[in-house]
This record gives C-alpha cells, sequence and structure tokens, in this order.
C-alpha cells in the first residue's frame, strides 16, 4: 500500500538548489560536512548498500571545496575560505 501526503512535491528548481547549497557549505574543521545538512541529504539523496544519505553527500560536499581549493592552488592564488 501506498501512501500520499498532502505536501506537494518540490520542483526540479529547489531540488537543485538544495542540493547545491548543501554541497556548497563550507566543511567542518575536520574536512567533514557539518550536520546541519543531514536533513537535506535525508530528504534529496536515498541511501545505498554501503552508504548513508549523508555520507553520500559528504563525499560531493569535500570534493567540491578539495576541487575548489586545488584549483586556486594550481592558479598559484591564494584563497580565503572563512567558515560561514
Amino acid at each position: 500500500m501506498q501512501m500520499f501526503t498532502s505536501q506537494p512535491k518540490p520542483t526540479l528548481g529547489a531540488l537543485q538548489g538544495a542540493m547545491a547549497r548543501a554541497v556548497m557549505h563550507p566543511l567542518g574543521a575536520r574536512e567533514e560536512m557539518d550536520l546541519i545538512n543531514s536533513e537535506v541529504a535525508a530528504a534529496i539523496i536515498k541511501p545505498n548498500g554501503r552508504l548513508t544519505s549523508f555520507e553520500r553527500l559528504q563525499i560531493y560536499n569535500q570534493q567540491y571545496w578539495w576541487r575548489l581549493l586545488g584549483a586556486a592552488a594550481v592558479a598559484g592564488g591564494v584563497a580565503v575560505l572563512a567558515a560561514a
């Protein structure tokens, strides 16, 4: 039996915005994603047999920041990233 909720499904734009905000959120002190994104992860990413929704989103979050820092280092520029 399938359960129906009264809440409308989010639009594609809303999902993309939530994903972008979560991925671009600065990493914590140990280069891990903040727990603030755990609800977002559960809402938009399905877990698989090996990783939770949070862990899957954390991979995207870490890769975003590590690539950004790597690009800044290769370009010879100085990047100052302040935690929000």
